[in-house]
């Protein structure tokens, strides 16, 4: 399976308070399981917390949330628009946090992803990230998690 190219990295960039009501709406119209606003704003205030958005127009149309723990790069959730999917969004949010871990010096990345989200998990395969496990039930809606793990340290 190909990827689309990745969006122009002027397109990405930090998170911040002034973008809360646009990151919460992204994610209660894109994913079954959204963060409350409450929590994307504690987020925002996190130390280990990194944030990225994509951004075309001045509309946000994917975010990244992760988290930075000692040599770990812990990816907490990736969202895309609806009608931004298969655009390289996606691929262009966790090249760039993976970039970033890497220059910082970690040597791990890992993240967990619906057992049904099929292109995500082949996007993170085709990335370096292999399945590492399985969470069964872990979704509110019972769905299993896949657990995926890549080793930053290498060549990639």
């Amino acid at each position: 399976m190909s990827y689309p190219p990745t969006p122009p990295r002027d397109s990405l960039r930090p998170l911040t308070h002034n973008d809360l009501d646009a990151w919460y709406e992204l994610q209660t119209r894109s994913i079954p399981d959204p963060y409350t606003r409450d929590a994307l704003h504690d987020e925002l205030g996190l130390r280990q917390a990194r944030t990225l958005g994509a951004f075309e127009g001045g509309r946000l149309l994917g975010s990244m949330l992760a988290w930075l723990v000692v040599d770990e790069l812990q990816i907490m959730q990736v969202v895309v628009a609806p009608d931004a999917r298969r655009l390289g969004f996606g691929r262009a949010l966790v090249e760039q946090v993976v970039r970033r871990a890497r220059a910082a010096g970690v040597v791990t990345a890992t993240l967990e992803v619906r057992a049904g989200n099929v292109a995500a998990i082949g996007l993170y395969g085709a990335m370096g990230f292999e399945v590492d496990g399985r969470r069964p039930g872990y979704y509110p809606d019972g769905e299993d998690a896949v657990l995926m793990r890549c080793d930053l340290t290498t060549a990639r």
